[in-house]
């Protein structure tokens, strides 16, 4: 990894997005100026990585913290990833049936 001057976090909703969950001009032009300074702009969301590189796609950001942390990215790269074991997530599926909830589940 490249040796940066400072690392920036940003959340999307409320932050880098607007309203239509777009990234303004004005917000790409500031992570372009960042990226200039040798700073290195990271997401920091809950969502998952897939939702994450479609709103990112075109921009100079490579880094994120997904899944609340569950997998995480730096410059294009897989630095970190937390999965349940399947048989975990069998039993919580079970569980949740059998209580009458909803599960919601992610693969990589």
């Amino acid at each position: 990894m490249k040796d940066y001057q400072a690392i920036v976090f940003f959340d999307l909703d409320g932050t880098l997005l607007d309203k239509e969950s777009k990234i303004p001009k004005e917000n790409h032009e500031a992570i372009l100026e960042l990226k200039k300074k040798n700073r290195l702009p990271i997401i920091a969301s809950g969502r998952s990585p897939k939702e994450i590189k479609q709103i990112i796609e075109g921009t100079p950001i490579d880094s994120y913290v997904s899944l609340n942390g569950q997998f995480n990215v730096a410059e294009n790269q897989v630095v970190s990833k937390h999965v349940f074991p399947l048989t975990l997530i069998q039993e919580l599926m079970a569980l949740t049936q059998k209580l009458g909830h909803s599960l919601a589940c992610y693969t990589l």
